[in-house]
């Protein structure tokens, strides 16, 4: 028995670019936001309906119905000034922003019709990084880190790969994944103990200040046609170059019964663990710099400078103990940051080929991934990449 205390670990981390992690919300242009002169400005709802209830009181029992019938008017047209003007016209309100918003806007750089937003989580307004997203992107990029690199991990991944000559429908894909992840996290011989990796804990980032969201338009672009794939979505998001904390408990009271990850025993095992993870970035990062450089890199100069400007420094920190990482989390991400994507296409290709087509049936699995999601400005950056370093 391993009687050490628990390490906790204080983190601070840092977006590179800027990251959304969704809430399941939505703002939408004829009720929750005003575009006005490259800013959202929220509306107080509180204020909002006393307004309206004021006015009703007042005499104008049709105020609500007149509400109803500008925003079916206008749910198919553009909406940039629909809100406004039924706040100046039916309410009377020339100084809404002042009277009926929040104070705190939000930078907006959508060039088009407003959109609905996809919210980002928030507590009061401010938005913070759950503990529960950075865990999962850690344990994903320690799957894929496992699968490459480890014997055992590489067996796993050659029995997953073969698996798949007999049959290869998303349910049956998806059981086999999901076995993947408890062949490394949990003692399957005794299905009743508890999985490895509930010995690791994150916590909640410390919220962000409410002063650093924006709004961004993302599209999916297509690498085969010079054009943009599908419809645009629009992200509330934590704006780049923004830091905050949180904390890593790795619980040292009982031993682990993986042996690829014991190094969480370790006295140094926040830098080995912030290897691994490197690892994992660092493949990911040059796949899809190749497969842009390839394919159009004249058409993404500032995407693929973003990507190769971190390349070099993510090389050097897979190969040691470090503290430091990057990492990818949130909304945006595409099939390359599945765990198991970057394995299968390095060393299957052939069963990499059959999940592509059970998946996305018209997709060339030869040109796969085709598509993926930038920001809709002259930055061009991905969403979700943030930088974690040990504080001492």
């Amino acid at each position: 028995m391993n009687l050490k205390t628990n390490n906790i670990y204080t983190i601070k981390l840092t977006t590179i670019t800027p990251v959304s992690i969704g809430d399941g919300g939505v703002l939408s242009p004829l009720s929750d936001y005003i575009y006005d002169n490259g800013e959202i400005c929220l509306i107080n709802h509180k204020k909002f309906e006393e307004k309206i209830e004021e006015i009703y009181n007042a005499g104008n029992e049709e105020i609500i119905t007149e509400y109803v019938n500008v925003i079916k008017q206008d749910t198919d047209k553009d909406k940039t000034k629909t809100l406004r003007s039924f706040i100046v016209d039916n309410l009377g309100v020339e100084n809404w922003k002042e009277e009926l918003c929040f104070s705190n806007t939000m930078k907006s750089n959508n060039r088009s019709n407003p959109r609905d937003i996809k919210t980002c989580l928030r507590n009061n307004q401010e938005p913070y990084i759950s503990g529960s997203t950075l865990k999962g992107a850690i344990k994903g990029a320690l799957l894929c880190e496992w699968l490459e690199s480890d014997i055992e991990g590489k067996e796993e991944m050659k029995v997953f790969a073969d698996s798949l000559d007999i049959v290869y429908h998303k349910k049956s894909i998806e059981r086999k994944y999901t076995q993947l992840e408890l062949n490394l996290y949990e003692n399957i011989e005794n299905t009743d103990t508890y999985m490895d990796f509930s010995l690791f804990k994150v916590t909640d980032t410390i919220p962000f200040s409410k002063f650093v969201l924006s709004v961004y338009n993302t599209h999916r672009v297509s690498i085969k046609k010079d054009k943009k794939s599908g419809i645009p979505i629009t992200f509330q998001t934590i704006n780049k170059n923004q830091s905050s904390r949180f904390d890593i408990c790795i619980d040292k009271l009982t031993d682990i019964k993986n042996e690829h990850l014991t190094f969480l025993q370790k006295d140094d095992a926040i830098k080995i663990l912030f290897q691994k993870i490197n690892f994992f970035s660092y493949r990911l990062m040059y796949e899809d710099a190749g497969f842009i450089r390839e394919h159009n890199s004249s058409r993404f100069r500032e995407h693929i400078f973003f990507l190769e400007s971190h390349l070099e420094e993510l090389e050097t920190l897979s190969k040691k103990p470090s503290s430091t990482c990057y990492i990818r989390i949130g909304s945006g991400k595409g099939y390359l940051n599945n765990s198991i994507g970057i394995p299968l296409l390095i060393n299957h290709f052939d069963e990499f080929e059959k999940i592509v087509r059970a998946y996305y049936k018209d997709a060339d699995p030869q040109k796969f991934p085709s598509t993926f999601t930038v920001t809709n400005d002259e930055s061009q950056l991905p969403l979700g990449w943030v930088k974690l370093e040990l504080i001492d």
